[in-house]
């Protein structure tokens, strides 16, 4: 597994959510999956998973073997209900 993180960007609005906190991901279990909505330049992926208990939705790349995150947030309704399923 990964430990190396690597913040890549971060848009709008206010954090709550600390990108030094993903190395208290709870990856097991954690559901990841390609993010094919677009051509990014680069293998984007998406993970739904537990951070301190709660659902987040966390968008990253590996690059020169770290992950770089891209955005991460608490999950909505619809990626809770697909969480769920898994």
């Amino acid at each position: 597994m990964l430990t190396t993180f690597t913040l890549l960007v971060v848009t709008g609005g206010i954090l709550r959510l600390d990108f030094a906190d993903v190395v208290q991901l709870e990856w097991d279990p954690t559901l990841i999956f390609d993010d094919e909505r677009h051509n990014y330049g680069e293998r984007r992926k998406t993970a739904l998973g537990l951070l301190d208990g709660r659902l987040v939705v966390i968008a990253f790349t590996e690059r020169n073997n770290n992950l770089r995150i891209i955005s991460m947030r608490k999950a909505n309704n619809r990626e809770t209900k697909i969480y769920a399923k898994f």
